[in-house]
């Protein structure tokens, strides 16, 4: 199980960082790994690097939009540079149109898009083969917010009535807030995910996405 963990947001501040959760992810049982980097130097040094510490590396942009003409606009062509596509929306009708866009892969579910992310953005999700994303350190980041740990319960029960497609990330900056596979499951199940469900979020669903994007 755990040779097959795949994570699905690596957000490296720098070269250095990223040298460091490079070194220690494929100890950590992580196969592949979805990197997301400004620098357009290191976007073209990631196919060495990949070589070199053994581990599939994968090129995300993640698009934080509150209208939907800005997300139309951020899309143009994305896949031409990005394997994987986030969508943090910051209103209903983002949401909605993300949901649906063949063009994006997840819609991230943090402090600030929970509130826009209802039954009806889940059912979207299905449709399309898009999936929801719990970025892990964000998510911690918030935990000790009354609303938003309500907003976060609520959303599991959602997540485990309609069992719509699920992913969980790291959103890791650095080695230290990494996350081992098991952790991730674990945390999961905290929150009230089934323990099949929470494997899946790990293993089965990233695959999935990936599998889509190779085509």
């Amino acid at each position: 199980m755990v040779k097959k963990a795949i994570d699905m947001w690596v957000k490296p501040k720098d070269y250095e960082n990223l040298i460091e959760i490079l070194k220690i992810v494929h100890k950590l049982g992580f196969e592949t790994i979805a990197v997301e980097i400004e620098e357009k130097k290191l976007m073209k040094e990631l196919n060495n690097l990949e070589r070199e510490y053994k581990v599939k590396i994968l090129r995300r942009k993640t698009i934080v939009a509150e209208k939907e003409e800005e997300l139309r606009k951020s899309l143009r062509g994305i896949k031409k540079l990005y394997d994987v596509v986030a969508v943090k929306p910051l209103s209903y009708p983002v949401a909605r149109f993300a949901a649906r866009d063949g063009r994006v892969d997840l819609v991230i579910i943090d402090n600030d898009s929970i509130r826009y992310l209802d039954l009806s953005e889940i059912r979207l999700l299905e449709q399309f083969n898009g999936a929801l994303e719990l970025p892990l350190n964000h998510i911690i980041a918030h935990i000790g917010k009354a609303r938003f740990l309500t907003r976060l319960i609520n959303k599991t029960r959602l997540i485990t009535r309609y069992d719509p497609p699920v992913i969980v990330s790291s959103a890791a900056s650095n080695v230290y807030n990494l996350w081992h596979p098991l952790q991730m499951i674990g945390f999961l199940m905290l929150i009230g995910i089934p323990e099949s469900k929470a494997t899946s979020a790990v293993i089965v669903e990233p695959f999935r996405i990936i599998t889509r994007i190779r085509g």
